[in-house]
């Protein structure tokens, strides 16, 4: 998902900063690609918007990637119409929303799903691109003597790329390489 910043997050940010209620979900956009609020914090907390996200999602991924962009927190839409009144209340004048412990442990999940994606990265990227379409068949769940089939090679051919890109992956099975591979993308 992807919200594309236009005229209107612009025009909003070229005015005075002020407090910024978002959703995490913004529907689709008029292709159909699904808008995501996390894309917007990070223009409007560098504009000098104070950013809460006001969702009915309970991800926390989601809410840790919001809070590494520059939100202040959040307020689920379950919430009494007071508490949301109290929160953007406090968030206006610059109090916190979010107990500091919350945040500190959703930033530092953040940190080490970031750390780990970019070490699942660092494996991925020692493949040939021959070995990448493979893994990606591979993890498509296509059988070795299919790739083997519209590759016009042996299955022999694509046991020896398996096992290279098991070697390169320091993984112990093709099941274990495509799972990788899909923790990647």
């Amino acid at each position: 998902m992807r919200a594309a910043p236009g005229p209107e997050l612009d025009a909003l940010i070229d005015g005075p900063p002020g407090l910024a209620l978002l959703d995490l979900d913004l529907g689709v956009d008029a292709e159909g690609t699904r808008l995501d609020g996390v894309d917007l914090v990070r223009p409007l907390a560098a504009g000098g918007w104070t950013v809460v996200m006001i969702t009915g999602v309970a991800d926390e991924e989601r809410l840790g990637d919001a809070l590494a962009e520059g939100a202040i927190g959040w307020v689920h839409k379950n919430e009494a119409f007071d508490d949301l009144v109290a929160a953007c209340a406090a968030a206006a004048e610059g109090r916190p929303i979010l107990p500091v412990e919350t945040r500190r442990v959703m930033l530092a999940r953040r940190r080490s799903r970031d750390a780990e994606r970019r070490a699942h990265q660092a494996l991925l990227d020692r493949l040939t691109p021959r070995e990448r379409e493979v893994l990606h068949a591979l993890s498509e769940g296509s059988p070795v003597a299919d790739i083997a089939s519209r590759s016009h090679v042996s299955v022999a051919t694509v046991r020896s790329q398996v096992q290279a890109i098991r070697e390169k992956l320091e993984v112990g099975s093709q099941l274990e390489a495509a799972a990788l591979y899909r923790a990647g993308r």
